[in-house]
């Protein structure tokens, strides 16, 4: 079965703001918040670097330490030229078992990348409309409790 949803993405270094459909997940370096509307829940835990942990930023900025890469080919997409690159991570603990992107010819971005989890299930994220260095407030890489949500906040555990 395949399902397809829409989001945005917007990050600085380790900070980011991931919203779509039922969820969003923010954080500022220092705390998580996950808020899922549908149940008004909002769960915060203490921001912990982990290389085996599923963040944007490990494909957007990768440490070439972490992982063996293999050149895949070429593709067409939207009608420009994309070269594909596979990276399978170095620990065998890893979330993922490999990532795939798509890194666009001329300017070097990534505008699709496809994950294989430990559970051979594929996600497939294209990227659109990408912005370089848009703006940002303070209030980018925070998150307002909506009133009456549910908190669970397990920092400092």
């Amino acid at each position: 079965a395949q399902s397809t949803v829409t989001g945005t993405l917007t990050m600085s270094g380790d900070k980011y703001r991931f919203s779509m459909d039922g969820l969003t997940v923010v954080t500022d370096g220092a705390k998580n918040w996950v808020y899922t509307p549908d149940e008004n829940q909002v769960t915060i835990s203490d921001y912990i670097e982990d290389d085996t942990a599923f963040s944007p930023s490990q494909f957007f900025v990768t440490q070439p330490e972490r992982y063996n890469a293999t050149a895949l080919g070429s593709e067409t997409i939207a009608g420009r030229r994309h070269q594909q690159l596979r990276l399978v991570p170095k620990d065998a603990s890893a979330a993922v078992k490999s990532t795939t992107l798509w890194v666009r010819d001329g300017d070097n971005l990534i505008t699709r990348l496809e994950i294989l989890d430990l559970n051979d299930t594929v996600m497939r994220f294209d990227l659109t409309d990408i912005k370089l260095n848009p703006p940002t407030t303070n209030n980018t890489f925070t998150f307002a409790i909506p009133p009456g949500a549910e908190v669970i906040d397990l920092t400092g555990l």
